[in-house]
């Protein structure tokens, strides 16, 4: 932790624009928010900096070699004062967008494969900006090494990465049909055309289907850009 206070902590969270009542009836919120974003950074604040004071005595803490417990404290008490920043995403109108969103953020790996530029069987090149002007440099290390970095990005067994409340919570599952049945079904997903004049494919569960037949889709071949050219051409 440090004496710095420019202390940032990402958490994402998805909620749902609005709740069942005791009957069972859909309540919308009054405005085009579910809640401010100053007075959820407000609880935020308090309830994190009430958590890490209550656990700061206790010895599961492991504090950096140049720091002691009461200066953490003078720490969290000196950010108690400053103002926190939330940031809220406007609600999506499909829920093909939050599907795709929630897909990149907790599925993503750790090194995007376009980052490798160069592998020789033994070191490999990668690239990544620099932190304080943003420009784009390179640098090598062993596939050990990459290995072993990888490794730290794997979650202990039994940590749970993502969790559900509310009425995406598995016990709720109930209250969770009568919101779907209490909403206006989605409207549908309008066909767009790119700039090569192709209709975009629609989003079904059991996969990708054509926008003017209907049929499925069957993948026979995928080729990415990053890498090289393949040997053959898909039937």
């Amino acid at each position: 932790m440090g004496e710095t206070l420019n202390t940032t902590f990402t958490c994402t969270s998805l909620v749902t624009a609005g709740g069942l009542s005791s009957t069972g009836d859909w309540i919308a919120p009054k405005q085009a928010f579910l809640f401010p974003a100053r007075a959820l950074s407000i609880v935020f604040r308090g309830i994190l900096r009430a958590k890490l004071l209550a656990a700061l005595p206790t010895p599961t803490w492991s504090l950096p070699p140049d720091t002691t417990a009461a200066r953490t404290r003078m720490l969290l008490n000196r950010l108690g004062r400053q103002r926190w920043h939330v940031q809220i995403q406007p609600a999506y109108d499909h829920p093909r967008g939050v599907i795709l969103y929630l897909a990149r953020y907790l599925r993503r790996g750790p090194l995007a494969e376009p980052r490798i530029q160069r592998y020789d069987g033994a070191r490999l090149r990668i690239a990544y900006k620099r932190p304080d002007d943003h420009a784009r440099d390179t640098f090598e290390l062993s596939a050990a090494e990459l290995i072993a970095r990888l490794l730290t990005h794997v979650a202990p067994k039994g940590l749970r990465l993502v969790r559900a409340y509310g009425l995406f919570h598995h016990r709720r599952r109930t209250q969770l049909e009568q919101a779907r049945a209490a909403l206006p079904p989605p409207a549908p997903t309008p066909v767009t055309v790119n700039g090569r004049g192709a209709a975009a494919t629609p989003f079904h569960r059991d996969g990708p289907h054509c926008p003017r037949c209907g049929a499925r889709l069957l993948v026979t071949f995928r080729f990415y850009p990053s890498q090289a050219p393949p040997d053959r051409i898909a039937a």
